[in-house]
């Protein structure tokens, strides 16, 4: 495993580790999402949606974006795994890069309609993904 890969190993690792137990699995998600109370912090998605740009012209930095995006959905799926959900039959690999990719594309559109994608529609529209899932009945 190389010196990156441990790093982002790692990172991930405190991240899951740090949520705090008393906020819901929804909360959670929205966390290791990048979404937080604070607009402020949205450029934890914008730096992703950057790093993929960055990672089309460089193959060595596209090996580490290819690593941390998987690091990431690893996180998101940890925290998937950490509660039960009454959609137990959807793989949560999918059910991961799902929030992943709704994360990003909505970053990715807020770059030219800002006035539309803004941070708490951004943060409604992936609640709702994430409370749809994590709730549906089979």
């Amino acid at each position: 495993m190389s010196t990156s890969t441990k790093t982002l190993s790692k990172l991930v690792s405190k991240i899951v580790a740090f949520l705090d137990d008393n906020l819901s699995l929804t909360e959670k998600i929205l966390l290791a999402l990048g979404f937080t109370e604070s607009e402020d912090e949205l450029p934890y998605v914008r730096l992703w949606n950057d790093a993929e740009q960055n990672s089309q012209t460089s193959p060595e930095f596209n090996k580490v974006f290819s690593i941390a995006i998987e690091e990431w959905q690893k996180s998101v799926k940890k925290i998937l795994e950490s509660a039960p959900l009454k959609n137990h039959h959807e793989n949560l690999d999918d059910m991961a890069w799902q929030f992943i990719g709704l994360t990003l594309g909505l970053e990715g559109l807020a770059k030219f309609h800002s006035h539309l994608f803004t941070y708490q529609y951004m943060t409604q529209l992936v609640t709702h993904l994430i409370e749809n899932k994590i709730n549906q009945k089979v």
